[in-house]
């Protein structure tokens, strides 16, 4: 899908994988070679709906209920700090990427938490980082565990536990990440790590847990007792706890775009050079019937040679191509 909408052969982010990949899937995509559609129409849709739709910024404003002066002070206030906390967080553009992200994947994702600087941080998240158990979103949309994968330099994470030798000690000794889906030898995992955070939602009688885990080790562990994940989402279609993205619901129709394409194309190439029919015995020499500049002429006897200009490409062709571009464009 990312390979459809953006036309690049792989995103950063699957770089890096938090096992090691089966030989038999390194050793088929390495050899694989991807061409960008040359007449990408879900792209096309995917600008229309990034221009018109997603990038659109409204307006933040606050209006009192009652109409005294006190409270339209305080509604111009509370709407100035929204515009300034949305700029200093970078709402809009973050926004913008989950959009794209829901396009692509179907479901674009951002973390709302207060990081270790004790600060509001809004961080983007992709589909491929939040690890849920898929027996139970099968059942359910609304699962009670929730985990994402985090990709961090070692030095990082040092950094944010400095004061714990504990935590240190096995920081210095943790497995590294896997290379994932690149197949360069310029890219080095020894010092990325592999860390997971995850939230469990509790009961009234039992709470749930907050973890943060490096391999087998509780970096934190702390009781969480919200009755929601600090993970907001974005669906394209809601298809389930994962979406259902542009690029899912018309690759189908992309493909048999490309497909029908390239048979016109290579009919171009085939069919629509104009030929010409020689009588046999009719002594024109072929030679002077092609090449060169200027005018061309040529002796004959009996009956003149035929030029014949062949029909390359059908109207149905033309028609079944517009049906799919139409169909796309539509849905």
């Amino acid at each position: 899908f990312y390979r459809y909408m953006t036309g690049r052969p792989t995103n950063a982010a699957f770089h890096y994988s938090m096992c090691a990949r089966p030989g038999s899937v390194v050793g088929a995509y390495g050899r694989s070679t991807f061409l960008s559609p040359t007449f990408n129409v879900m792209a096309q849709c995917d600008s229309v709906l990034e221009n018109r739709v997603y990038s659109s910024r409204p307006p933040l404003l606050v209006a009192p209920i009652a109409g005294s002066v006190e409270a339209r002070r305080e509604a111009i206030k509370l709407t100035r700090w929204l515009d300034g906390s949305f700029h200093d967080l970078n709402v809009f553009n973050i926004a913008e990427q989950c959009a794209a992200d829901a396009r692509i994947w179907g479901t674009g994702w951002v973390k709302i938490d207060v990081g270790l600087n004790k600060k509001v941080e809004i961080t983007r998240l992709i589909d491929d980082e939040v690890l849920v158990d898929e027996a139970e979103v099968n059942v359910s949309d609304d699962p009670r565990t929730i985990a994402i994968r985090i990709f961090i330099s070692r030095d990082d994470l040092l950094d944010s536990f400095h004061d714990d030798p504990e935590a240190i000690e096995h920081i210095l000794t943790a497995k590294n990440a896997d290379l994932g889906l690149a197949f360069g030898s310029d890219i080095d995992t020894s010092d990325m790590l592999v860390l997971i955070e995850a939230w469990h939602i509790g009961t009234e009688q039992t709470p749930g847990r907050h973890v943060l885990a490096l391999n087998n080790y509780a970096l934190v562990s702390r009781p969480f007792k919200k009755d929601h994940f600090p993970l907001a989402k974005l669906y394209y279609q809601k298809m389930g706890f994962r979406g259902k993205g542009l690029a899912e619901a018309t690759i189908g129709m992309q493909r048999r775009i490309e497909k029908l394409m390239m048979a016109m194309d290579q009919n171009i190439e085939d069919v629509a050079s104009p030929r010409v029919g020689l009588e046999s015995g009719s002594k024109v020499n072929p030679g002077s019937l092609t090449g060169g500049q200027g005018l061309k002429w040529f002796h004959y006897t009996g009956k003149p040679p035929e030029w014949f200009i062949p029909q390359a490409i059908s109207k149905d062709q033309f028609g079944y191509l517009e049906m799919l571009v139409r169909s796309v464009r539509e849905l």
